[in-house]
């Protein structure tokens, strides 16, 4: 099973994302062996991110997802032995929140929550993914489960026996009647630059019309920086009236000292830009904030937009607006 998903980060508000997917069925019996390779699925949607509240990132989905094949439908008994279908068909759509609350530096809770609307054939159901996340700068380990809640309001809840039949061959994944499941798992991932690798190995071990199986699941992913007209315009005009160093960074990273104040004019409220320097003319704009608090001869920078993913370092250069 597999699937391509590109995300545009229309504002810092707002991405927009869609795709597709293949996938392979092959169903093994004593006596013959189907199978069937196709595109799937198409998908497209949209994540609208919330403010950091009580130390919560979280965000909000938006996603439809339009299978790609049509399924034929049979009485009890009468389904071909040399068909086997890819999935359920029809459309699909999910709506949710992507939660993660931030214990220490590096140590995260993550949680996924959504409702997912099927189908007139199959029954509505919530999906869910949890998991504690330790992140390091190139390493990541996860432990977690996911799963699926069933609404229970499968059209044939109470008349099992009615309910058409799909060429599903000996699986019990697909066409199933209030669908459950419960599946723990172990993550590792790696960062290499703009690159992450991500391998899940999950074990279901329980449920209602599911496989008891174990699925290994690898995801590669990576990021395109884009241009935002402020980033171009002040690299341009250069138009500060002071800078300062940075001298103290916060362990998440989103306060740091700067060694300016009220006695160079710096005051609260200022707009300021961060810039990593190096030796050799390097000036790669980092992000932007706000002077959050200022003293005689320091001041208290809060991050409010990040513009390149580099960890604030001190010796970065913060220049006033």
């Amino acid at each position: 099973d597999s699937k391509v998903n590109v995300y545009y980060g229309l504002a810092d508000w707002l991405t927009l994302f869609g795709g597709s997917g293949l996938r392979y069925v092959e169903s093994d019996t004593t006596s013959q062996t189907v199978s069937n390779f196709n595109i799937e699925h198409f998908n497209f949607g949209a994540r609208l991110n919330f403010s950091e509240f009580a130390g919560v990132i979280g965000s909000m989905d938006l996603e439809f997802i339009q299978k790609a094949y049509t399924n034929n439908f049979y009485s009890a008994g009468s389904v071909p032995a040399d068909e086997q279908i890819l999935g359920n068909d029809g459309l699909f759509y999910r709506v949710g929140v992507n939660l993660t609350k931030v214990l220490a530096p590096s140590h995260l809770l993550q949680t996924k929550v959504f409702y997912k609307r099927t189908p007139s054939y199959l029954g509505n159901e919530i999906n869910y993914d949890f998991n504690y996340l330790y992140q390091g700068e190139t390493f990541n380990l996860a432990l977690g489960g996911l799963g699926i809640y069933s609404l229970g309001d499968h059209p044939f809840s109470n008349d099992v026996t009615s309910n058409p039949a799909v060429a599903r061959g000996v699986t019990s994944l697909y066409n199933g009647i209030n669908q459950e499941e419960f599946s723990p798992y172990v993550q590792l991932g790696l960062t290499v630059g703009k690159f992450n690798i991500v391998t899940r190995a999950l074990k279901t071990i329980s449920g209602v019309d599911t496989d008891e199986a174990f699925r290994l699941q690898v995801d590669l992913s990576f990021d395109i920086e884009g241009k935002d007209n402020e980033v171009d315009r002040d690299n341009v005009f250069k138009e500060y009236t002071n800078s300062a160093k940075v001298i103290k960074v916060a362990p998440r990273g989103n306060f740091f000292k700067i060694n300016q104040g009220l006695s160079t004019n710096v005051e609260k409220g200022m707009i300021v830009d961060i810039y990593q320097s190096d030796f050799f003319g390097g000036n790669v704009l980092v992000g932007s904030g706000v002077i959050f608090s200022a003293e005689a001869d320091t001041s208290v920078v809060k991050l409010i937009k990040v513009y390149q993913k580099i960890p604030i370092k001190n010796g970065f250069i913060v220049r006033m607006k």
